[in-house]
């Protein structure tokens, strides 16, 4: 089966920020969804945008609190993990 036939399930689904996002807003994205990790595309939304990072809680203590950055000004992009090994769902 097609990736996208057993990832379908709402469970599985992580939110999205935008690349522009703060940690604090991609952090209550987590919090809203009961997720460890949020999705950052070049835009936020679900649909065609590339993947071009992942933010995860360890990302958040890592990069954000043991470095002493401000979670409400720091950008997303600074401290996600970018470009992780992904498949489509489409890929088999």
């Amino acid at each position: 089966p097609k990736i996208g036939a057993l990832i379908r399930d709402s469970r599985s689904q992580f939110p999205r920020v935008s690349s522009k996002s703060t940690v604090m807003e991609a952090v209550r994205a987590m919090k809203t969804e009961k997720k460890t990790a949020v999705l950052v595309t070049d835009d936020g939304k679900p649909g065609e945008q590339d993947l071009i990072g992942i933010f995860t809680t360890k990302d958040v203590l890592l990069r954000v609190i043991a470095a002493g950055r401000d979670p409400v000004t720091t950008i997303i992009n600074r401290v996600m993990t970018p470009y992780p090994d992904s498949i489509s769902p489409e890929d088999n």
